[in-house]
């Protein structure tokens, strides 16, 4: 066989997988994939749950399953850890589930089966890691045929989105406990958003065995005795082993009243599923803000 000769030009196919990871606050959706619940917790007799998988998609796709690791920095939304330390508490060999890969049609749904196994000597302590429900992109040889068709054109680059929904898998084991505090409220003008609009920054902070899990209630005290919901946040949460998280909140006081009268109390508590209760609170004074 002769070699190529070296003028002749070189059609290279590159394909470029981007991950786009949608976890939760929120609803759990990534890609036209609907995941629900948003979270799962294994605690005291808890052995099972399921979770229900719902595609919008127009065409049929294929997802796989896989558990993953990742952090939650004081700042930002949860990263993906790559290289996982060996004393990491990790939930990854406490959970099986199936089946491990779907292919769901337009409209579509699948249930997954999830299970949590502790072996015995388990020591006390909150383990997790993520369920990630991801893309699998379907090749095809469109790039070749493009290609064929343009022998000049050089390098032919693709892009395929990966999508991804991921939500966290905790497994309890032992009599864990935990402490919040909120700290550092400040109200602040949203130089992002309509003219007149505040954000309410905050700090959580977390001690204890275990994480946090809440929602956040912004409410206006005026002071004329009236109480105001000026804002709020659902699902937030503060993964151990950290023990602070950033937040900011968008303040929507109603046509009228504005954020300059009385104080604003912020509280943090458990989600009404689980039974609501306060986990903590505090208040600024607004003196004209």
């Amino acid at each position: 066989m002769l070699p190529r000769p070296l003028s002749e030009p070189i059609r290279i196919a590159l394909v470029l997988l981007t991950l786009l990871i949608a976890v939760p606050p929120g609803p759990s959706v990534a890609g036209g994939l609907a995941v629900s619940p948003q979270r799962l917790e294994f605690e005291g007799r808890t052995r099972s749950a399921e979770v229900l998988l719902r595609t919008s998609n127009s065409e049929t796709q294929t997802y796989r399953l896989s558990l993953v690791e990742m952090d939650m920095p004081e700042e930002g939304p949860l990263q993906m850890v790559e290289n996982p330390s060996s004393d990491r508490n990790s939930a990854r060999g406490l959970i099986r589930y199936s089946p491990r890969q779907v292919t769901l049609r337009p409209g579509e749904t699948q249930v997954i089966r999830v299970r949590a196994r502790k072996p015995g000597g388990l020591a006390d302590g909150e383990y997790r890691s993520h369920l990630l429900f991801q893309t699998v992109p379907e090749m095809d040889d469109s790039i070749e045929k493009q290609a064929d068709a343009n022998p000049t054109s050089g390098a032919q680059i693709r892009i395929v989105p990966i999508f991804g929904v991921a939500i966290p898998v905790i497994v309890r084991h032992g009599r864990l406990s935990a402490e919040a505090t909120l700290s550092e409220l400040q109200v602040n003008s949203d130089t992002g958003a309509a003219v007149g609009t505040k954000t309410l920054s905050l700090s959580i902070g977390r001690s204890g065995s275990r994480s946090l899990h809440g929602d956040l209630r912004a409410i206006l005290q005026q002071r004329n005795g009236t109480s105001i919901e000026v804002g709020r946040l659902n699902g937030i949460s503060v993964y151990t082993p950290g023990t602070h998280r950033r937040v900011d909140m968008q303040l929507n006081p109603p046509a009228g009243r504005d954020l300059s009268d009385g104080s604003l109390t912020v509280e943090y508590r458990a989600r009404a599923s689980e039974g609501g209760e306060l986990l903590a609170s505090s208040s600024i004074d607004l003196d004209g803000r």
